[in-house]
């Protein structure tokens, strides 16, 4: 079994993690020994392939959803999906304290690296659409929370919230872009999961690339921000 050929897996379990997220559990050799920050493509005959973050890495593993399109719908739905890989760099590892900032649906390929002792800041628009609040305040004390509209924590976005406290520690972070550039523009030093649209995912066809950098091939994970923002 190679990580480039396309494997048929079942889905054993969905799980909602906010509104309109799920998450899909499924047994896999290869995803079971993937780092965090890795992404799987997931393919569903003659609808899409689309790449997706390992949200667990383990015996059972997961990726998450957030449904908005045809293809998302098709997902959350399906009794047994195609997938490939992993592929790409993860995340490096730390020895010490970890802080992780994430927006949104962006907390799936961070969720692996949270274990005790670290910071985790997570924004969405409202409380509805935080994903994995519980399942982090069972493994950390520190979650603290921020949506748009102060629904939940703090009122504002994720990265004025992060800087409110800036806890030690090496930072992780996914989300959307504009966030992402925000941390750049504070001279916020953190490694980054990149989302770009991919089809081949091994770095032949460019379809990711974003100023230069191959999403697929060098990500996604970029660990200098300046080199998509600089």
């Amino acid at each position: 079994m190679r990580a480039g050929e396309y494997r048929r897996i079942r889905v054993l379990e969905r799980k909602r993690e906010a509104e309109d997220t799920e998450s899909i559990y499924f047994e896999d050799p290869l995803c079971s020994a993937a780092s965090p920050g890795q992404f799987v493509m997931v393919w569903l005959p003659g609808i899409d392939e689309f790449p997706m973050s390992l949200s667990r890495i383990g015996g059972v593993s997961s990726i998450t959803a957030l449904r908005k399109g045809k293809g998302t719908e098709a997902l959350l739905t399906a009794e047994d999906i195609s997938i490939r890989g992993p592929f790409g760099n993860g995340f490096s590892p730390s020895a010490g304290k970890k802080v992780l900032i994430a927006g949104g649906i962006g907390m799936a390929s961070l969720l692996p690296l949270v274990a005790e002792g670290d910071h985790v800041f997570l924004g969405a628009r409202s409380a509805e659409y935080l994903p994995f609040v519980d399942e982090i305040a069972g493994r950390c004390a520190h979650l603290r929370t921020a949506t748009d509209d102060g629904s939940m924590g703090f009122k504002g976005n994720v990265v004025d919230l992060f800087i409110s406290a800036r806890p030690e520690g090496h930072v992780y972070s996914c989300g959307p872009m504009g966030m992402l550039k925000t941390l750049h523009e504070h001279k916020i030093k953190a490694e980054a999961s990149l989302e770009s649209y991919m089809k081949c995912a091994i770095g032949i066809c460019d379809s990711c690339t974003i100023n230069g950098f191959i999403v697929c091939r060098e990500g996604p994970v970029v660990r200098d921000l300046d080199r998509i923002f600089g």
